[in-house]
């Protein structure tokens, strides 16, 4: 999972087709660390291009276990900061994408771990 704060203190997030405001998430393909996980799967969700220079820090990470894959999941949460970039939603199961200032984007996204993560995140970039 990636977390984008801008340095204007905005947060991307996507509205899934549940209507949920969510941020991204994805599977590592053979050989990739996370932050390339991150990387390739907001690049190919938004059109946002992130570079590994943007990548601020591993904020968070949670497990939980998924009846349809009938697995365990880990999830590290990364955060990237960068200047605000035009959205173009490109995923199927994403309905739209928006830069939200951070706060307000707790209110928003109804995931209790998302909505931790950043937590974690504000606090980390107004230290």
């Amino acid at each position: 999972m990636g977390i984008i704060i801008t340095k204007e203190k905005e947060v991307l997030l996507l509205r899934n087709d549940e209507g949920k405001w969510v941020f991204h998430k994805g599977h590592n393909e053979l050989g990739e660390t996370y932050i390339e996980t991150a990387i390739r799967e907001i690049r190919e969700e938004t059109g946002v291009n992130l570079k590994e220079k943007d990548f601020e820090k591993e904020i968070d990470e949670y497990r939980y276990y998924s009846n349809k894959e009938q697995a365990m999941k880990v999830i590290k949460v990364m955060l990237f900061r960068l200047n605000k970039e035009q959205l173009i939603v490109r995923e199927e199961n994403f309905l739209d994408g928006i830069w939200v200032d951070m706060n307000i984007a707790l209110e928003m996204i109804t995931h209790e771990d998302a909505k931790g993560a950043l937590n974690k995140s504000i606090l980390y970039i107004n230290s």
